[in-house]
């Protein structure tokens, strides 16, 4: 018994069906709060893509955010952050900028217990490159995920000296292309530096501190 020819439409139909289910995979939900500020009709969709996988961490449209499935929304909140790290907030409140980078593409996850990140990390406006926590003493890793992989933790708060730890990790995709330092508000030097290690960390002990990620420059 010959066996049935597929039409050109059946054909067609399948093979659109694997492709919506294969982009549904990174498809991410709005959350109220979560820095979302474009409205539904003024989202833009590009042809091919699903509605809401064209934001990134900021919740800004982008053509590219598709490729990124474990993109974490932040929150932006410009009157919780001054309370933290305005000119009258408390010294030993520990809080970051990033120098050249931002918070677009990152991936932030709890390190010792459940919490939703989303609403733990607070970022100062629209541009994601200042920001702190809801809670300084929650331990976090942040991964920023166009700039190789690389990492910043964030751990054990002393709420008396205001000191904390910060780890930094490599990119494990291209660790010759990628780096990731930080440095406290002392000086001017890069105090942990992943250009000649996978691996470093070190006690920061002033209310400020920086973040650079990106390309692997010799300086």
């Amino acid at each position: 018994m010959a066996r049935p020819k597929l039409t050109q439409s059946f054909v067609c139909m399948i093979t659109l069906m694997m492709y919506l289910t294969s982009q549904a995979t990174c498809m991410s939900v709005e959350k109220p709060g979560a820095g979302h500020k474009v409205k539904r009709d003024e989202q833009q969709i590009q042809p091919g893509y699903l509605p809401y996988q064209t934001k990134n961490s900021l919740g800004q449209p982008v053509d590219n955010a598709y490729q990124y499935c474990s993109l974490t929304p932040l929150t932006i909140d410009n009157a919780e952050y001054e309370k933290r790290c305005g000119s009258k907030s408390d010294s030993k409140w520990p809080c970051f900028t990033h120098y050249d980078s931002y918070l677009g593409y990152v991936n932030v996850q709890p390190w010792f217990e459940p919490l939703n990140m989303s609403e733990e990390i607070i970022v100062k406006d629209e541009r994601g490159v200042d920001f702190t926590m809801r809670n300084a003493s929650i331990a976090f890793e942040i991964t920023y995920q166009n700039d190789g992989t690389v990492k910043f933790k964030y751990s054990n708060y002393d709420p008396e000296t205001g000191c904390y730890d910060v780890d930094l990790t490599g990119s494990d995709r291209n660790p010759k292309d990628y780096r990731i330092w930080a440095s406290d508000d002392e000086g001017k030097d890069r105090d942990i530096d992943t250009l000649h290690s996978t691996r470093t960390g070190k006690r920061f002990c002033t209310k400020w501190g920086h973040i650079w990620t990106g390309r692997k420059p010799e300086w």
